[in-house]
């Protein structure tokens, strides 16, 4: 099957007799019908946008349609309403508006009822009309505006038919929809895949087509919080190139939902918040951005980091694939200060932080944003007030711990290679035992400590202990 934009009808007129009869006495003889008729879906129309600016770049011509056409070697599949599926491939001229249906073998009857779908699937020999399998997934668009693709995502079944006067009607109807969307990419870069996700699962992936009753029920089997197209020998060469893509989905309403796009391109990752609406059976529905696709700014490490008294370096990871800016809370712009920035599209944010003179805890707030993202990240830096300290060398990968006494003890532990909230049970290994390793203790209200072995203690230092 192919699709072509146009506005025609399809209307299809197909005759098909049986390998093992003769001649049109004999079919009547046999009580075999003679003549298909299929009647193809209503063409899709686009709806004209509106309620924003009409742009050239979001602007669909008032009229234009998709409308479905049949190609030799697609395929029918025939379900009587006993027994298993017959195939009809098509073996008419490429692109008719009308075709001719081969039953390979197979004739239908006068006595039974049938009902169709499309496209055929062998694998529904395995199953019966009560469980047509619907599959969304792994749809490929191959070029900027191609909707080749749809063919095996646009899924028809026609109502039972009982023939008459040795002729049986098929009126195939669409069971999904088709949402065209135009994507305006930022930057020139080869397109990857867009992504249509919510944090519901509200997307159908697969579905069951049941044709065994009067009219054709589908029922989802399998849910997805997205719906992922991918892209082939689909490129932009300039900025706020506009893309149009074409996907197949079950009906869905997410009026009252939060969607969001993605677009995945060999340059970048952006996203756009979606507008919510209703996707109608067998209708196109256009779906629209309330924002232009902008970069991500994503977390990727701790975001937050605590330093002792005496200050020094607080460093943060994240990845970003667009500009951006670093903003220091105000509060903290005299004892904190960006040393360095490193990579390209993962970073490390180094601050340096000045010596805390006083006895009180103070925070800093790092806002990493850009005007080209919907997102920002922050970090904290968490500084504590000046206390007395002690320091203890050991040897091995396990830390040398004392046990501290005093009242209401509070602190940090620098180990040398982090920073971590000081606690009576606190252990800590090094991952390189050959060594010795300093760990020194900032804990308020400490009035001494000991320990219960001396295995493995290199040195204390107690010059800062008062």
């Amino acid at each position: 099957m192919r699709y072509i934009k146009l506005l025609v009808a399809s209307v299809l007129l197909v005759s098909m007799t049986a390998c093992t009869v003769d001649n049109e006495s004999d079919l009547d003889m046999l009580g075999y019908i003679k003549t298909i008729n299929i009647i193809g879906p209503d063409k899709i129309t686009f709806e004209q946008i509106s309620g924003i600016e009409q742009t050239k770049a979001t602007s669909v011509d008032n009229g234009s349609a998709l409308v479905f056409r049949w190609a030799a070697g697609d395929t029918l599949g025939i379900f009587p309403n006993k027994g298993n599926q017959v195939e009809f491939p098509i073996t008419s001229q490429e692109s008719s508006t009308s075709a001719s249906f081969d039953g390979g073998g197979w004739a239908l009857r006068n006595n039974a009822s049938y009902a169709a779908y499309y496209p055929f699937n062998v694998w529904n020999y395995h199953l019966n009309n009560k469980t047509i399998v619907l599959d969304y997934s792994g749809q490929v668009q191959n070029g900027n505006g191609s909707f080749e693709h749809l063919s095996a995502y646009d899924y028809l079944a026609s109502a039972k038919t009982t023939p008459e006067n040795n002729m049986v009607t098929f009126q195939m109807d669409r069971q999904g929809s088709i949402l065209y969307i135009d994507i305006v990419v930022p930057e020139p870069a080869t397109i990857n895949s867009l992504t249509i996700s919510c944090d519901e699962a509200i997307f159908v992936e697969k579905a069951a087509l049941d044709i065994s009753g009067n009219n054709p029920v589908v029922t989802p089997i399998e849910t997805k919080e997205s719906l992922t197209l991918n892209f082939e020998n689909t490129a932009t060469t300039e900025q706020n190139e506009t893309v149009r893509a074409y996907m197949a989905v079950q009906p869905l309403d997410f009026s009252s939902k939060t969607v969001t796009a993605t677009l995945m391109t060999d340059a970048a990752t952006y996203t756009a918040p979606v507008v919510s609406r209703v996707v109608n059976k067998g209708k196109a529905a256009f779906l629209r951005f309330s924002e232009s696709f902008k970069g991500r700014i994503v977390i990727t490490d701790d975001t937050s980091a605590l330093l002792t008294y005496k200050g020094g370096t607080a460093s943060f990871n994240f990845a970003s694939d667009v500009e951006f800016q670093v903003n220091i809370s105000s509060n903290a712009t005299s004892w904190v200060s960006q040393s360095s920035t490193r990579s390209l599209s993962s970073h490390t944010l180094d601050f340096t932080v000045a010596p805390n003179q006083g006895t009180l805890q103070r925070t800093a707030v790092i806002t990493v944003s850009s005007p080209r993202s919907t997102e920002s990240i922050e970090f904290t830096i968490t500084q504590y007030g000046r206390t007395n300290s002690f320091a203890i060398t050991s040897a091995g990968s396990d830390a040398k711990v004392p046990t501290i006494s005093g009242g209401n003890l509070s602190g940090l532990v620098d180990w040398g290679d982090e920073v971590t909230l000081w606690s009576a049970t606190a252990v800590h290994h090094w991952g390189d035992p050959e060594n010795q390793h300093t760990a020194e203790y900032f804990v308020s209200n400490a009035n001494s400590f000991s320990f219960s072995n001396l295995t493995s203690l290199v040195n204390v230092d107690v010059s800062n202990f008062n």
